[in-house]
């Protein structure tokens, strides 16, 4: 059996024009954070996204229903705009005219990323010794106290500083909740 090698071009820069010209296009370099930095930029790019992909395919640009949002907006993007426009085309390309995006449209592995990392985030083993499973007042506040700084800091990206500011007390207290109750 042979096999076709295509080769479409073959350039051959000396090294003297090359470094030439890399000088030339290195003249200022521009530092574009990564999408999982630009969270408040997501909604944009995801309504423009939904727009040129439903032109393409000439039919009625789909909304996307609060669970999808919660699923795209938890990600990480590592593949950043490629991988959203790759994900925001196909949940178009799955969705009936006219109707809403829902999770089911999402990729696999998105849901199941999100999924552990909500699951990672609400495991926390807070015991305190000596009590029948907890259900003492004061480990039951500290339940409650536990669950709220953890819906909080999933609402904030994990970002302590901000998480500290909406709890209203001081980061290093919040640090010392977190290693308390075992908070990862």
């Amino acid at each position: 059996m042979r096999h076709k090698l295509i080769v479409k071009y073959i350039v051959f820069i000396p090294i003297g024009i090359f470094f030439s010209l890399y000088h030339r296009l290195n003249e200022f370099t521009l530092k574009v954070p990564a999408l999982k930095d630009r969270a408040k930029d997501l909604p944009l790019f995801v309504n423009f996204f939904l727009e040129k992909t439903s032109e393409e395919l000439q039919k009625e640009p789909p909304v996307i229903s609060p669970e999808a949002w919660e699923y795209l907006e938890a990600y990480h993007w590592p593949g950043n705009i490629r991988e959203l426009r790759n994900v925001i085309r196909r949940a178009c390309l799955l969705t009936v005219s006219g109707q809403d995006i829902w999770k089911s449209s999402l990729p696999e592995n998105l849901i199941s990323v999100c999924e552990d990392k909500w699951q990672d985030s609400n495991t926390y083993s807070f015991q305190e010794p000596g009590t029948d499973k907890g259900l003492d007042l004061k480990s039951m506040a500290q339940n409650a106290e536990a669950k709220h700084i953890i819906e909080v800091l999933n609402n904030v990206n994990f970002n302590k500083t901000k998480a500290a500011k909406l709890l209203n007390i001081d980061r290093k207290t919040l640090y010392q909740k977190l290693k308390l109750f075992k908070i990862n």
